[in-house]
């Protein structure tokens, strides 16, 4: 598992400039934001992961979040990185995941808990970016960049 890991932790092998940024620079955390200190803790989530969140947002810019069967606390820090999207809380469906949509269509999942049903279908897809974390799933589609898939 960690010699898996060791290859993309510090962006080795990775050819698309926006990818290496989100992987040297905004998964793991180099700097403090300020909203870090004014946003509530949500139960069953680390921090480290809320904070993550909060960075994914900023980076990535949606113009919508869909928050599908997690705490609706979460829509607080994804606001917080992103203030422009649009926030939807929805529980009708029964896996837990975060959908962020760009205006161009592009879109970043996010799944909470490895491995998922979910995951593996998204995984599997032929045109997405997939970033597997301790305890997240990051799947980027509609971006124009070969599929790749890392362990982070």
């Amino acid at each position: 598992m960690f010699l898996s890991r060791l290859l993309h932790r510090h962006g080795y092998g990775i050819q698309s400039p926006w990818l290496f940024t989100l992987v040297t620079e905004v998964i793991p955390a180099k700097e403090e934001y300020y909203a870090y200190t004014s946003l509530p803790p949500v139960e069953g989530w680390r921090t480290r992961d809320l904070r993550l969140l909060l960075r994914l947002a900023n980076h990535f810019q949606p113009s919508e979040i869909q928050v599908i069967n997690l705490p609706a606390h979460l829509s607080q820090w994804l606001s917080a990185g992103c203030r422009k999207a649009l926030i939807k809380i929805t529980s009708d469906v029964s896996i837990p995941r975060i959908l962020m949509t760009r205006p161009d269509g592009s879109q970043c999942l996010i799944t909470p808990a490895l491995p998922s049903p979910l995951w593996q279908e998204t995984s599997a897809s032929a045109d997405t970016i997939t970033l597997e974390t301790s305890r997240l799933g990051l799947s980027y589609s509609g971006l124009n960049i070969p599929s790749q898939h890392f362990k982070i």
